[in-house]
């Protein structure tokens, strides 16, 4: 039940934000800039985050350790993980422009056919890859 609700829940909110964001995009008068927007939503999300955090570890000093051992004592872990962030950060920029000079169902249908024509293929890869380290590993084919 929950996780058809969840579904549910995160299709509406997807087709409602795009929506939105087609909205302010294309009214009269003065325009916000698209990288303020995202720069913006980043920023809520790393909050929070850090709240989500902050109430995990349950104390300040904990909290503040977490951080230290985590983040600043291991600067290229840390900068492994950003490197996605910062393209999902480029993707969301892009995501305005397009919404700007397409329509909101023209947007969604090509949005949602290149994720799906990438996610194939990533899964497609993934099985290519297993079968051959299996292969590798074992002297009979075997399907995951």
């Amino acid at each position: 039940m929950l996780k058809h609700l969840s579904l549910i829940l995160l299709t509406l909110q997807n087709a409602i934000l795009i929506l939105v964001m087609r909205y302010t995009r294309t009214r009269k008068g003065d325009m916000y800039f698209a990288t303020t927007a995202v720069v913006v939503s980043e920023a809520l999300k790393v909050l929070t985050s850090l709240a989500i955090l902050a109430n995990q570890e349950k104390t300040i000093t904990k909290f503040f350790c977490y951080l230290r051992d985590n983040i600043w004592r291991q600067p290229m872990d840390c900068l492994k993980v950003s490197v996605p962030s910062f393209i999902y950060t480029l993707q969301n920029n892009l995501l305005y422009i397009a919404l700007s000079n397409l329509d909101a169902a023209t947007f969604q249908v090509s949005f949602y056919v290149l994720n799906e024509r990438e996610r194939i293929s990533n899964k497609q890869n993934h099985f290519k890859w297993n079968i051959t380290k299996i292969n590798d590993k074992t002297s009979f084919p075997m399907l995951l």
